[in-house]
């Protein structure tokens, strides 16, 4: 068995359902392969087709540890087991049959896949990182510092809600002629009260709630050109 090296922070799995139509070129060039359009983080240079497993999509080795076997890298195999069942529960979304058990992974996925980018985990563990060097100045030693180590990634390992269903969470299926689209920070985390909400959400789909500025933590999170998962406190429970 290879080493696992090229480790997606948005996982191809979800990756291939924002897969460009490249029906027209394939009428030129059947051999031509299908894949999502990529940019610098300063959109300064131009959108290229990417396939969702090309290496630029990738980092190498980033979820591995100490103590990991390359080939079987902990957090890796974690996540790649959670990828594995994404598919079949968004073609049930998809086919518009939403329940419990997809909706409960789903609100997991999202958490996951908040928690697993650059920008969480950089964050997150720099807070940990000034945590163990406050406590190692005042016991005089370097213990903190180790035992914290790749503690924002090792999270990824023990959150674990995928028997949990978010009450406010719901499904939106875009009819319009703006296609969602995602990036590489997909999850979308604001907070909002009721006066933002209902510029965004039908009315009829919120909570009736007088106090406008009380603010609660939104989600977005883009399944598809034409589905989105949302979440907030401010939606009703169905």
């Amino acid at each position: 068995m290879s080493e696992k090296k090229n480790q997606h922070l948005v996982p191809a799995c979800y990756l291939k359902n924002f897969e460009a139509d490249i029906s027209l070129k394939q009428k030129t060039n059947p051999k031509f392969k299908s894949g999502v359009y990529v940019n610098d983080k300063t959109f300064s240079s131009c959108w290229k087709l990417r396939n969702v497993r090309h290496s630029s999509l990738t980092k190498p080795y980033y979820y591995n540890i100490d103590g990991d076997n390359p080939r079987n890298p902990v957090i890796e195999d974690h996540l790649s087991k959670i990828e594995s069942a994404y598919p079949k529960f968004f073609d049930e979304i998809k086919n518009n049959y939403v329940n419990d058990e997809n909706m409960s992974f789903l609100s997991y996925f999202v958490i996951l896949q908040l928690m697993r980018v650059e920008a969480f985990i950089e964050a997150y563990q720099e807070s940990y990182d000034q945590i163990a060097k406050m406590l190692d100045m005042y016991e005089g030693n370097g213990f903190y510092k180790e035992f914290f180590k790749d503690h924002a990634k090792k999270q990824l390992l023990s959150t674990d809600l995928r028997n949990i269903i978010y009450p406010h969470s719901t499904i939106i299926y875009n009819s319009t002629n703006f296609p969602f689209v995602t990036s590489d920070n997909p999850v979308v985390r604001r907070q909002i009260n009721i006066s933002d909400a209902r510029k965004i959400i039908p009315k009829q789909y919120l909570i009736n709630l007088e106090d406008k500025s009380s603010e609660f933590a939104f989600f977005f999170f883009p399944l598809s050109p034409n589905i989105a998962y949302v979440s907030c406190e401010l939606i009703k429970h169905c």
